[in-house]
């Protein structure tokens, strides 16, 4: 009998003594699966009953209490998971599949595999076999989910890597060399992993951390302080690279308790974010940070509280804070003019640069050395010791005169807003369509310089902004677009680079080229850091700067986007105006020509991994619809440190797929 791809198979009586084998085989896109519904499943039964090239998942339905040797199951691949709800390896051994890598986990239910060793010490399975034993959680086929969830202390020296739409759950202490992940090594982190109850990434002398933890785009390191309170679940002094990942630190459910977490500096790039949670009503959390440190053009950093409860007052019985030691001795600098009632500590008047974002209320953020972090309130009237912003346009029309490059502004309006002149502000929040005057094209100008820029937010509602954008006072700045909604741009974008993030999508719906705008077009570079990048028409992206999509989610079924729909109207060969486009770790390029028999080009395309450990691999999904449609691209690139997927879903009947792609000698 066999099982390919999509096939599950469920035994449900283990009898008989024939000598006929199952074949169980999956591929990149789905994981074969053999449920197995009783704790009575042996090793013997197992090693005799699949082909020696048998790979997929071993579902557990029921805790399984019998030693298992991965190794010598079928090629010796197989993934050790659960089904149907959370199983329990309750075994005192577990032997190490193929390559000294223990796979677990598979990606074919969320459902948690628990390792709950009943040998002393809570000396777990996951064991050192030779040199350099690994641990796989998860795989990246089928876009599934899976966890696993660990109360043991095991032995492994190789390193953790936890695949994206995997978590993993550990929960015990450090003892000695051993630990949660084992006997050091490094951690990779892709998916989901969460430090909870007992469990802490620190050495037992807490001079540093147990293990080097990495965490790629899209991936999240969460220390949960939600069963257990402990302030070191990571080294105070060790630094946290968020190369596009989220620091995620969750307060303990109990209003009694104020949870705190002290890390080293915090470097990011990408599209990052710190998620800080007080998980209770009127509880306390703060995560403090030695210092923050962006890497450079196209570096965002969202700031994630649990409601509208950032940096609040001292005292407050429900508040989430987000202190930057280094900034409490020199404060960073603010700009722009907002609606300040009251200091603590000190702060200059001002909000931070547009790469740092509110994103759970969607706006602008200020600093000061007392309750750190503040969310930028839509208030005429601001609490004490809370900013606001200096104007809030109600109603229409735009307000007149702002011409000082400082004005931070939040439109709030029932209907569109209508421009009175060409404004010259420093940030611009928006619930609503922007029009310009009558007989007008007016331009929206954007301050500051350097790195101390302003930018554009849109909330609520999906928006048409029908005038120019000017970032900077000759369009020289990058340009910060955070898309809470949909934002649509009819006009020309002015700027040195477009980084774009927030969940939502920017729809450019105007030609950027120099031949379409007469006045050298637009020649940058554009990042999306989360959400869709849309064009509809074939020179929205201007004149051939890159498009990187930078992987956002921690899962494998999300991702930054690229949306192509444009109808060429012919068969005739339409060529988009972009430059090479890249994709990091995991992103999609959705392609709908809207009618059959369309061709549509597009410059080179790059898959960047940023994988070291060779388990984790990039994955770049072309998703092109209609029948006998076609994407001419030029050469593939693959780049990065690791392996890359060109992956596309299963066509529908008589799609054709390009693209035309060849990998460089």
């Amino acid at each position: 009998a066999g099982a390919h791809d999509d096939g599950h198979i469920r035994i449900l009586r283990i009898a008989g003594n024939g000598t006929g084998q199952l074949e169980m085989l999956s591929s990149g896109s789905q994981m074969s699966l053999f449920r197995m519904p009783s704790g009575a499943f042996t090793q013997a039964y197992l090693q005799n009953a699949f082909s020696s090239n048998s790979n997929g998942v071993l579902g557990l339905e029921a805790t399984l209490a019998n030693n298992l040797d991965l190794g010598l199951i079928g090629n010796g691949t197989f993934f050790l998971g659960s089904v149907g709800a959370s199983r329990q390896y309750s075994a005192t051994a577990l032997g190490v599949g193929a390559g000294n890598i223990y796979r677990l986990g598979g990606g074919v239910s969320s459902n948690a595999l628990n390792l709950d060793s009943s040998a002393a010490g809570n000396l777990g399975v996951l064991v050192e076999n030779g040199v350099g034993t690994r641990v796989l959680i998860g795989s990246q086929a089928g876009n599934g989910a899976g966890t696993v969830d660990t109360n043991d202390i095991h032995t492994y020296t190789g390193g953790t890597v936890i695949s994206r739409s995997s978590l993993l759950i550990t929960r015990q202490a450090t003892t000695g060399a051993n630990g949660p992940l084992g006997n050091g090594g490094t951690v990779d982190i892709f998916g989901t992993l969460q430090v909870y109850n007992q469990a802490s990434l620190r050495n037992l002398a807490g001079t540093a951390n147990a293990y080097a933890v990495n965490i790629h785009p899209g991936a999240v390191l969460w220390l949960d302080n939600d069963a257990v309170n402990l302030t070191d679940r990571w080294d105070d002094n060790t630094a946290v690279n968020l190369n596009g990942g989220q620091l995620y630190f969750r307060a303990r459910n109990d209003a009694a308790v104020t949870s705190t977490e002290t890390v080293g500096a915090v470097n990011y790039s990408r599209g990052s974010s710190l998620r800080v949670d007080r998980r209770i009503t009127n509880g306390v959390a703060q995560l403090t940070v030695a210092s923050l440190n962006r890497a450079g053009v196209g570096s965002t950093l969202g700031i994630q509280p649990n409601g509208n409860f950032l940096g609040l007052n001292a005292g407050n019985d429900e508040t989430e804070r987000l202190f930057v030691t280094a900034w409490n001795t020199t404060l960073p600098t603010l700009s722009g003019t907002v609606n300040r009632n009251a200091t603590p500590g000190f702060a200059n008047n001002g909000i931070l640069p547009a790469y740092y974002i509110d994103v759970t209320n969607n706006t602008f953020l200020s600093y000061n050395s007392t309750t750190g972090f503040q969310s930028v309130q839509s208030t005429l009237t601001p609490a004490t010791n809370q900013v606001a912003y200096s104007h809030i346009i109600s109603a229409s029309p735009f307000t007149a005169g702002l011409n000082g490059g400082t004005a931070v502004v939040d439109v709030s309006a029932a209907a569109a807003v209508t421009l009175q002149d060409d404004p010259f502000l420093y940030a611009l929040r928006l619930n609503r369509d922007i029009n310009s005057s009558f007989g007008q094209f007016n331009t929206i100008t954007f301050g500051g310089s350097g790195d101390n820029v302003g930018g554009l937010i849109s909330v609520t509602n999906a928006l048409s902004i029908n005038a120019n954008l000017k970032f900077g006072s000759t369009g020289a700045n990058e340009a910060f677009i955070y898309t809470a909604a949909n934002i649509t741009m009819n006009g020309d974008i002015s700027a040195s680079s477009i980084t774009k993030f927030g969940g939502s999508a920017l729809i450019i719906a105007k030609d950027q080229t120099a031949a379409a705008r007469g006045d050298g077009g637009f020649s940058g570079n554009w990042v999306v850091n989360g959400g869709t990048l849309q064009f509809t028409t074939l020179g929205g992206a201007g004149n051939g700067g890159t498009i990187t999509l930078n992987s956002s989610s921690a899962s494998t079924a999300a991702g930054s986007t690229l949306t192509l729909n444009i109808n060429p109207g012919s068969p005739v060969l339409a060529q988009y105006s972009m430059g090479r486009i890249i994709g990091v770790d995991n992103a999609i390029i959705n392609v709908d020509t809207q009618a059959s028999d369309r061709t549509v080009g597009i410059s080179d395309l790059e898959i960047f991994s940023t994988d070291t450990t060779g388990l984790s691999p990039a994955r770049l999904r072309m998703v092109i619809g209609r029948d006998r449609s076609m994407v001419n691209a030029g050469t593939l690139y693959l780049t990065g440190t690791g392996n890359s997927i060109l992956a596309s879903p299963r066509p529908a009947p008589r799609t054709t797929r390009s693209p035309r792609a060849t990998r460089p000698g």
